[in-house]
């Protein structure tokens, strides 16, 4: 007979292997997966015909592994991302192919937080002069 909750168990085993550590995204996975288990089950199917097609409707634990891997899920990759943006160091990565004449281009927050660094440079270098 199948068990929802030991299906499910082995699922989290799975992705475990596949590198999703960190506990709040496996969290929201989880949630994911039971919530479509319930959805599909409303729908007529049975639990073990239900947790399959949940599995296939979220993604197989190496999909998962690769789209994480898209958003730099380390702190390390996230620390180093936020440094370049600062900086005005391109992430090319993330570039897109658009037709647009704007080569060199920086997401507003970055301009505007060099800016206020900048102000408050020239103002704490005046302020110490």
């Amino acid at each position: 007979m199948f068990d929802i909750e030991e299906s499910i168990a082995e699922w989290r085993r799975q992705m475990l292997t596949a590198g999703i550590k960190t506990p709040t995204p496996m969290e929201e996975l989880e949630n994911h997966l039971r919530e479509a288990v319930e959805s599909q089950m409303r729908s007529g199917l049975d639990a073990q015909e239900a947790f399959e097609t949940a599995v296939r409707q979220i993604g197989q634990s190496g999909a998962l592994q690769t789209e994480f891997a898209k958003v730099g899920g380390t702190v390390y990759e996230q620390l180093k991302q936020l440094f370049r943006a600062i900086a005005g160091i391109p992430d090319y990565q993330l570039a897109t192919n658009m037709n647009s004449s704007l080569q060199n281009f920086e997401p507003r927050w970055a301009t505007y937080f060099k800016t206020i660094a900048f102000i408050v440079g020239v103002s704490l270098s005046q302020h110490l002069e």
